[in-house]
């Protein structure tokens, strides 16, 4: 909630007991399902007379924004073990999968080696296709096409197999189509984007390390 741009400051409004909710407030709310409610405990109050007092500084002008800035390091902090089974494992299949079909419709090894670091962004996709004996231009070109088809498919992929958490859609989308994903992540959600940002980061780091190691065991 923001006050309107123009809107003149009251300060007449202010009552000496305004104080203990102000400091609460810039300390921020409880991620619960009534914050209010857990705001007013502490302070002593009904939650219904916190609620109509916030809406008065806010109507008076003296607090001018009442929203969520989210966290995202604490949260990150809190799920790395998550993070970090997700990203072994979704990077080992998008360079296993790709290698695996293209070997089995038959393409050629430089061209099955240009596939391997797909999902990551093109930058480092390109140093990782040199090295692994790949076309770094056609790699290029596979990167544009999985980023974009990643970004179209994320959102009823994940609506169809249900899975509602932001953070988990952000990192699928950041693991499978790195840059052009993360876009997408961001325009939906501001903690979907900042978990993709994570993922596509990260992913870059361990493709470099599988990509190798899988193409010699695969081919």
């Amino acid at each position: 909630v923001a006050m309107p741009v123009g809107r003149r400051v009251d300060p007449e409004v202010l009552r000496a007991d305004d104080r203990p909710l102000l400091d609460a407030l810039s300390r921020g709310l409880d991620l619960t399902p009534r914050p209010f409610a857990a705001l007013a405990l502490r302070l002593g109050r009904e939650e219904t007379v916190v609620i109509s007092r916030i809406g008065e500084l806010l109507a008076a002008g003296i607090l001018t924004r009442l929203g969520v800035i989210v966290r995202h390091r604490a949260l990150i902090r809190k799920q790395w073990r998550a993070i970090l089974v997700a990203l072994i494992i979704g990077a080992g299949v998008g360079v296993a999968s790709a290698v695996g079909l293209a070997i089995l419709t038959g393409l050629s090894p430089a061209t099955v080696a240009s596939l391997a670091p797909k999902s990551v962004t093109a930058a480092i996709a390109m140093g990782i296709s040199e090295q692994v004996g790949g076309t770094p231009p056609l790699t290029a070109v596979l990167v544009i096409a999985t980023g974009i088809l990643g970004a179209v498919l994320i959102t009823p992929v994940m609506n169809l197999l249900g899975v509602t958490d932001f953070a988990a859609r952000g990192f699928a989308a950041g693991l499978s189509a790195h840059g052009i994903g993360t876009a997408r992540a961001l325009q939906v959600n501001e903690t979907a984007g900042a978990h993709a940002a994570l993922a596509m980061a990260l992913n870059g780091l361990v493709t470099a390390l599988l990509a190798p190691l899988l193409l010699s065991l695969l081919m």
